[in-house]
């Protein structure tokens, strides 16, 4: 049985000395505005090839693609794989990364040219570079939830499509606990629907809060429903936390935790009262018209309040793309949102206090057009 995904006659190593890469990057810093503020960062990589492609010769190889029938994303049920480290035929361990990105050592699956998926009936799919599609099985019964010390022992196993040879994996250990954080269902711990509004989400809490308390519920499995209760209220109760995991899910919400989110731009507008209003106090509505991310139309984008929601616009994302054999340059890229959008026409509520003169303004948070996994810019009047 072959160890690796595939036999090779000959195996040739080939080092590319690490300060060659180090001069190339300074290189093009210094030419492009060096590693400040504003330049372009460049980042170089000299393994992406054999030492032919490296001097010029090969040929930009292709990002993978599941076969028609396989499904090309990570099912939610089977999310406590990612960011696992298993064991491959005895020989080195792999990684299933928590973008879908298969890590293996060998030089096929250099710069993402692997990746992975795995559908709602367990079964994983695997495809390995140019040895092609696997597609394995957990052994006995499928986790639901991530647990180190429980998935102790597990194996997986299987056989590559193109000709049957049979593969198996046994788990390491986990080197993201993150990852399978990232597909947490907030709302359903706390049995709401997606779309409810603070006071629901309030009422829900300290009744569930006080019902599996752990002063009253020593039992395991209630503290564990207590802490997810807990661990749901505190981001649905922060009005930031709560409209990025609205736009972008956990995601968005670990990337505000170590501030890697960035704010929208913030709309100024006019809003005209009466000089009555302005002397004895009064309230009225400003209209506003703006982009809003539709929430829960990714997972279920068959649902009744998704009619009328299309795709977001496209987000920015760190990607590596190769410009020149063997050398990749890191760069912020437009990817295509995979969440849905619709444009809504929203009232505001403008108090107008006593004593308030023209040309006041008011700022309304997080009321300017909405993107996936971005906070809102305010709206000020």
């Amino acid at each position: 049985m072959a160890r690796g995904p595939h036999v090779s006659a000959l195996v040739l190593l080939w080092l590319s000395p690490r300060p060659t890469c180090a001069f190339i990057e300074e290189l093009f810093g210094n030419a492009f505005g060096g590693g400040g503020g504003g330049g372009q960062q460049f980042h170089f990589e000299m393994g992406g090839g054999s030492p032919f492609e490296m001097m010029g010769g090969g040929q930009r190889r292709k990002k993978p693609k599941f076969p028609k029938g396989v499904p090309k994303d990570i099912a939610k049920s089977m999310s406590w794989l990612k960011g696992t480290e298993w064991n491959w035929n005895s020989w080195r361990n792999v990684k299933f990364e928590k973008d879908g990105n298969f890590d293996a050592p060998t030089q096929e699956c250099q710069m993402d040219m692997c990746k992975w998926s795995a559908g709602a009936d367990g079964k994983i799919y695997i495809l390995w570079g140019e040895s092609g599609l696997h597609q394995l099985d957990i052994v006995g019964t499928v986790p639901k939830e991530q647990d180190q010390a429980q998935m102790q022992g597990m194996r997986m196993k299987g056989r590559r499509v193109s000709d049957g040879d049979r593969c198996s994996a046994t788990f390491q250990r986990i080197f993201d606990f993150e990852a399978a954080e990232l597909e947490k269902d907030l709302y359903g711990d706390l049995g709401l629907a997606d779309d409810a509004d603070d006071a629901e989400i309030k009422k829900v809490y300290r009744k569930l809060s006080i019902k599996y308390h752990p002063d009253k519920n020593p039992d395991e499995a209630s503290k564990q429903k207590f802490k997810s209760v807990r661990d749901a209220y505190e981001i649905l109760n922060d009005p930031d936390k709560k409209i990025l995991y609205d736009t972008g899910g956990m995601e968005a919400v670990k990337k505000h935790e170590k501030g890697e989110v960035e704010k929208g731009d913030d709309v100024e507008a006019e809003h005209d009262v009466s000089l009555e209003d302005l002397y004895n106090s009064g309230q009225s509505g400003a209209t506003l018209q703006r982009r809003i991310v539709c929430r829960g139309c990714r997972s279920k984008p068959d649902s009744p309040k998704c009619r009328g929601c299309t795709r977001c616009p496209n987000e920015l994302k760190k990607v590596n793309v190769q410009v020149g054999p063997g050398m990749f340059m890191q760069q912020q890229q437009e990817v295509s949102s995979k969440e849905k959008c619709r444009q809504d026409r929203s009232t505001i509520d403008v108090m107008i206090e006593k004593g308030m003169r023209h040309g006041e303004r008011l700022t309304f948070p997080r009321m300017a057009e909405e993107r996936p996994g971005q906070l809102p810019g305010s709206v000020i009047l």
